[in-house]
């Protein structure tokens, strides 16, 4: 008889999946907005928010979807460092965050924009790393 606690449900691997691709997506922008040539080529109001970011904001933005991208690789490992791994990237996630709300409110961005920017990202990192919490509790990490 198998030991269904030890045992990761389709879902699991379903939701590890997908946090992989959101993960890498978002570090695929981070590294994207690196470049002065690829900044240039955006929308002014996007190019203001990335400017007016701090160093420190770069650096939380890297430390959010890069450690998201480790914890979600942790997670399809079935590791418990996929934990710790996720509430650093949430913590670098609301790093960003924070201090871009501010240059929001100076852009003319829509709904649409500020969701994406500042509430998926917020709410995304909270459920992964509760998940992950989740994932840990029923024992299906070795």
């Amino acid at each position: 008889m198998t030991d269904q606690k030890s045992k990761a449900s389709i879902g699991f691997w379903l939701i590890a999946t997908a946090a992989l691709i959101w993960n890498g997506l978002g570090t695929a922008n981070f590294l994207y907005q690196l470049s002065p040539d690829n900044i240039a080529s955006l929308p002014e109001t996007h190019r203001d928010l990335i400017k007016g970011r701090s160093i420190y904001g770069t650096i939380a933005f890297g430390v959010g979807v890069i450690g998201g991208v480790v914890g979600s690789i942790l997670l399809l490992l079935r590791q418990f460092w996929a934990v710790p791994v996720f509430a650093i990237s949430f913590i670098g996630i609301v790093a960003t965050v924070i201090p871009t709300i501010r240059l929001i409110n100076e852009a003319q961005l829509s709904t649409a924009e500020v969701s994406l920017m500042v509430i998926v990202p917020i709410f995304v990192g909270l459920l992964l790393w509760l998940y992950a919490r989740k994932v840990a509790a029923r024992g299906w990490f070795h």
